[in-house]
């Protein structure tokens, strides 16, 4: 897995989750370019460019001119304390709890699998000790019915079936 992160470039968030806003998909992608030159330069031109989108919905350009890929600066933004767009940060917060709640979901799911599995596993082992000490009690009537033969077979069948014996 971290060589697949070191070796391979990251997945587009459009094609992990095609529902982003493209304009946010351009910041996204732009924030986990492998290649440093592509990517903002701190979080603070990341923090800019997701205030630009909530003001206009557009995101940046993911490869800008070489002169201008660091030359914004904060005065060219207002703050995102001044910005009262309830659209674009209802939508925002639509798109955290929609990514929450599908985080929760994976993790019940997770859960509710393991638990699952571990309760098969001990319902087919105690089938396994039932079936396993009805051979033996079939295997004891037959020896002293005094069928040696069928009684090894049912006594081997025992074996198979019970743990530890």
């Amino acid at each position: 897995m971290i060589m697949r992160l070191v070796k391979e470039p990251p997945i587009p968030i459009e094609q992990a989750l095609p529902r982003v806003p493209p304009g946010l998909a351009q910041i996204v992608n732009r924030a986990i370019a492998k290649d440093p030159a592509r990517r903002h330069e701190s979080a603070k031109a990341v923090a800019e460019d997701l205030e630009a989108y909530l003001k206009t919905g557009k995101g940046v350009h993911e490869e800008p001119p070489a002169e201008d890929v660091f030359a914004r600066t904060s005065e060219d933004f207002e703050p995102l304390s001044g910005y009262m767009g309830r659209e674009a940060s209802s939508e925002g917060r639509a798109w955290i709890v929609a990514a929450l709640v599908l985080l929760l979901l994976d993790l019940l799911l997770a859960l509710g699998w393991a638990f699952n599995t571990r309760r098969t596993r001990f319902e087919l082992d105690a089938l396994r000790r039932q079936a396993g000490q009805a051979e033996l009690r079939a295997a004891r009537l037959l020896q002293r019915a005094g069928d040696l033969e069928a009684a090894g077979r049912a006594y081997d069948e025992a074996v198979e079936l019970l743990p530890g014996r």
